[in-house]
């Protein structure tokens, strides 16, 4: 193990990634209920709507903060394993954005249309909990590796 003089560098991005995680699956929870077929269009779209912004801004501001302190741990780090497990999740953090253009074209499909919004949103969780177990949750195994490495004798 090798000592920092205060915290492991992937202290930082294992936990703001553990917490974007909780928000996906926080995410998820609160709008499942109007996925279920049968939910009003117009109530469906009016949920996303309202949700989509506040979840899209902390969600962002959580992945920035997460590829800056991901980027300043690989540079950090004394290992070249644990450097290269920071580069890993933040990639991956990285591979979280990618899905941006898919999730505005939900959300404009769901103006759009608002009575087609119920089948809309359904797909919107699909890729929502694709993207949190293909990017969100990878990343944060990527960095509590390193972060393991970090602080095991």
């Amino acid at each position: 193990m090798a000592q920092y003089k205060s915290w492991p560098p992937l202290l930082v991005p294992t936990l703001s990634t553990a917490l974007n995680v909780g928000i996906a699956i926080g995410g998820y929870t609160a709008t499942v209920g109007f996925a279920v077929p049968g939910t009003p269009g117009p109530a469906a779209a009016f949920w996303f709507d309202r949700f989509l912004i506040p979840g899209f801004v902390t969600v962002s501001s959580l992945g920035v903060f997460t590829l800056g302190s991901g980027l300043w741990a690989s540079h950090r780090s004394k290992q070249k394993s644990e450097s290269r497990w920071a580069l890993l999740g933040f990639a991956f953090t990285v591979g979280h954005f990618m899905f941006g253009k898919a999730v505005i074209a939900f959300w404009e499909r769901m103006q759009a249309n608002p009575h087609r919004a119920q089948p809309e949103l359904a797909g919107w969780l699909t890729m929502h909990m694709t993207r949190t177990c293909l990017t969100d949750i990878t990343a944060f195994l990527c960095f509590l590796s390193g972060l393991l490495e970090q602080i095991s004798p």
